[in-house]
């Protein structure tokens, strides 16, 4: 096993074993300490401690991986400790969570809301909130919003010559990642459970959703987490009973969505004598989808798969923006490349249309056609495949084996908890070659073609932001689909780039996610005019 970490006092290694060097995994650090153990000693498997001692086994190959999450992923499940920590965002009931005879009567419920086309009828979603955010953005340069055809790009407008003057004087840098948390999070509200800007309470559902996921407490907090009992640890930490009181809130207001979309469709079928359509969001297809199927659902496991696409849709979706826009402004090359190719497109992506929410009842086959056109943009798509190779939106995964089993070799008793280290897997150089720690989209691309080339057995093993088989990410379609038309309509709105002060951003959270990232987006006139022109 790993040496004592260099931080930790013996007795504080007693207590926390490995644990407070394991926290670097947040900040991506301890990957490559892993992966350099696993060279000198050429040992398949690394042991290392837990909490008072526990042993527990980590995974260093992506056969290893495949072997937990897809030939016998049956014997091996999430340890009651991962529920613990994370059931208060999750749901108790989560399909994340859920055991094998339960995950599979989720899914029959849960899966119609993420299949191919049920993703792709939130193209105008995607679409209108991205646009949104290019809007506060050009608000905060002091121009015009992109929806108003007054702005002209040829400096009649005073606050327009003003900025494209001297843009990176006049423009300060904006916290990219509180940017994306929000961006993210409306289109959940809005794809997921038909939010309503106008309405407060569905404005306060959505705050204290927000400020329930930026609680990002510290290692001790979660070791205390696990090892007091919940009951104790919430009357003796305010912290914990504030988050408490916001999850009792967040449910009673996933709770009234849910009442309110039943009550429409009920009214739609009334008036139209059944058969009638009501928003096609994600919330709407779950419901239809446990009334007409064999898998009903209680009120309770509703309530909890609603949270769980909320929050696991917001966080991922947020994290693989910002380290995009941290990757990309890293490299002039890069973010030249990346624009070039989605230029064409600008004026259709940044056209100004309805609000988010009275389009998802429309067939909007115009934002559909777009979106499939981004997803064929091979450079769009090499960038955000390697930023969620290089960021994962998880670093690590643990699992029980429920049986005693056997990894290459080596026995793993009944009860013993491996750990699949999705980071270090994916910056391993013996699959990846000698720069696998470093973003470079172009090795997703065939030289000679420019178009997306096909991994070798091995990467397409070890490539695993979302994991592999029957428990792999539900939502990952939504995820990829809404990061490359956020990341497209910023980078056609404007030049993206560092302040000559940029500080790297330190990561926080149970998904690291950069925070405090300033980023200047300075107008690109041309694309924005293009876009007003198109819409009248």
């Amino acid at each position: 096993s790993p040496p004592r970490p260099p931080n930790a006092s013996a007795l504080g290694f007693f207590f926390r074993g490995h644990t407070a060097a394991m926290e670097e995994f947040v900040n991506m650090g301890f990957a490559p300490v892993l992966l350099g153990y696993r060279d000198k000693h050429a040992n398949p498997l690394l042991r290392f401690r837990f909490f008072l001692g526990e042993p527990r086994i980590l995974l260093t190959k992506p056969e290893h991986v495949r072997h937990v999450a897809v030939t016998r992923q049956g014997i091996y499940q999430k340890p009651a400790f991962l529920v613990r920590v994370t059931e208060s965002l999750l749901g108790k009931t989560s399909i994340v969570l859920a055991t094998d005879d339960a995950h599979r009567r989720l899914k029959k419920v849960v899966h119609p809301a993420f299949h191919f086309d049920a993703v792709l009828s939130c193209a105008p979603a995607f679409l209108a909130e991205a646009r949104r955010t290019v809007d506060l953005l050009l608000e905060h340069a002091a121009l015009p919003p992109a929806a108003d055809p007054r702005w002209v790009p040829d400096g009649k407008d005073p606050a327009v010559a003003r900025v494209v003057a001297d843009p990176r004087e006049s423009i300060p840098p904006v916290d990219f990642s509180s940017l994306a948390g929000s961006l993210a999070m409306r289109v959940v509200g809005v794809t997921g459970f038909g939010y309503r800007e106008s309405e407060e309470e569905d404005r306060e559902f959505l705050r204290e959703y927000r400020a329930q996921l930026e609680f990002s407490p510290g290692g001790r907090y979660i070791i205390a987490r696990i090892m007091i009992p919940k009951w104790i640890f919430a009357a003796v930490v305010p912290a914990e009973a504030e988050q408490d009181r916001r999850k009792e809130k967040v449910r009673a207001g996933l709770k009234r969505l849910i009442q309110r979309r039943r009550d429409e469709m009920a009214a739609a079928a009334a008036a139209k004598g059944g058969g009638a359509e009501v928003r096609s969001d994600l919330l709407t297809m779950m419901l239809r989808a446990n009334m007409e199927g064999d898998a009903v659902l209680t009120e309770d496991e509703l309530v909890d798969q609603a949270q769980t696409f909320m929050t696991a849709g917001q966080v991922t979706t947020a994290a693989t923006i910002s380290f995009v826009i941290m990757e990309v402004t890293r490299d002039p090359a890069i973010r030249e490349r990346l624009v070039k190719e989605i230029d064409p497109l600008a004026a259709s992506i940044l056209k100004p249309r309805a609000e988010a929410g009275a389009l998802l009842t429309e067939d909007d086959a115009e934002c559909k056609a777009l979106l499939k056109q981004l997803d064929e943009l091979p450079y769009l798509d090499a960038v955000i495949k390697e930023a969620l190779r290089v960021h994962p939106p998880a670093v690590l995964t643990p699992r029980e084996a429920l049986e005693d089993d056997y990894i290459d070799g080596v026995f793993i008793p009944k009860g013993v908890t491996v750990t699949v280290p999705m980071h270090m897997i994916m910056i391993d150089p013996t699959i990846w070659g000698p720069d696998a720690a470093k973003y470079r989209p172009e090795r997703w691309l065939d030289p000679a073609t420019g178009q997306l080339a096909t991994p070798t057995k091995a990467q397409a093993m070890a490539y695993m932001p979302f994991l592999h088989g029957p428990r792999s990410c539900i939502g990952s379609r939504f995820a990829l689909y809404e990061a490359k038309v956020a990341v497209a309509a910023l980078f056609s709105a404007f030049v993206v780039e560092r302040p000559d002060d940029f500080v790297e951003p330190k990561l926080s959270g149970m998904v690291p996610i950069p925070q405090k990232m300033g980023i200047r987006f300075v107008p690109r006139p041309d694309n924005i005019a293009a876009a007003a022109a198109a819409a009248v």
